[in-house]
């Protein structure tokens, strides 16, 4: 059930119903001027793509990740990236997850996630 509802919101049989990638977000197309600014950023941090990854470095999964190495590092970079590289999206993307169609799982991970970046915001004094 797990894996049928992954496929629906993130797969589609074209596409699905939910786009995970900040340029889609932030711009209304994919591989956009986000994505290079990220990518940016991510090598001024030290980041590199690994071998045979084939999502862009903008899927919110990889920026979720990244904000969770420089929190356990406690980098003093951790509020840029996250004021530039999160709070501009990712709390739509959530909430798009939240009320896609399919979602039975997400629809929890989705509020869950939403919730979270709502609250870091003000943790980090962005609110």
């Amino acid at each position: 059930a797990l894996r049928a509802d992954y496929q629906a919101v993130f797969i589609g049989v074209t596409r699905g119903e939910v786009l995970p990638y900040a340029a889609w977000y932030r711009t209304g197309f994919l591989m956009g001027k986000p994505l290079a600014d990220l990518r940016a950023d991510l090598a001024r941090l030290g980041y590199a793509r690994q071998p045979g990854i084939h999502e862009p470095e903008d899927h919110a999964a990889a920026v979720c990740e990244v904000m969770a190495q420089l929190v356990a590092a406690a980098d003093s970079r951790q509020v840029g990236f996250f004021q530039v590289h999160m709070v501009p999206w990712m709390a739509r993307f959530f909430q798009d997850v939240q009320t896609a169609p399919s979602a039975v799982f997400y629809q929890a991970v989705g509020e869950l996630g939403r919730v979270f970046i709502g609250f870091e915001g003000e943790y980090m004094g962005l609110d």
